[in-house]
């Protein structure tokens, strides 16, 4: 997908969630802290909000940031597997960490998409190819490995 049209899905999404709660740009500017201009302008597809901004409209909304994509994903295909109850998991773990001070890293509970081309022990490994349809290597490859072994210390949630 073309990155004006995910763009346009994100508008959509947002726009469509400030009509739902019948909040006005300004609302959602008050409880965004973002500017209404800010505001119309991701609602019309132009400008790329950076994850922070997109933050700021999750917390605002009462939702969290992959709640904002996976109401587009299916139009914008980013992902070909989700273990979303595995980063879920990992996420409260990592809450309950800092809130309770003892973060194991900075990134503690960064989540981490993994391109599909490398082997992962816990998800399929598709390759983009009907050939490889629904297989699982049972391991992870070394990129992987060093990756979420490093991450597992760091606290990150995969996706």
């Amino acid at each position: 997908m073309r990155n004006d049209e995910t763009l346009a899905a994100l508008a959509r999404t947002v726009r469509a969630a400030r009509q739902r709660k019948r909040w006005t740009l300004n609302a959602l500017a008050s409880r965004s802290g973002l500017s209404k201009g800010m505001l119309l302008q991701i609602e019309s597809a132009r400008t790329n909000p950076s994850i922070g901004t997109l933050i700021r409209i999750a917390n605002a909304f009462g939702v969290s940031v992959w709640q904002l994509f996976a109401a587009q994903e299916d139009a914008v295909g980013a992902f070909v597997t989700l273990n979303i109850v595995g980063a879920r998991v990992a996420a409260d773990a990592s809450t309950a960490r800092w809130k309770a001070g003892a973060t194991l890293s900075p990134i503690d509970g960064m989540p981490v998409g993994i391109k599909d081309i490398m082997e992962t022990a816990d998800m399929a490994t598709e390759q983009g190819s009907p050939l490889f349809v629904g297989w699982h290597g049972k391991r992870d490859c070394a990129a992987v490995a060093r990756r979420l072994g490093r991450g597992r210390a760091r606290g990150r949630a995969r996706l």
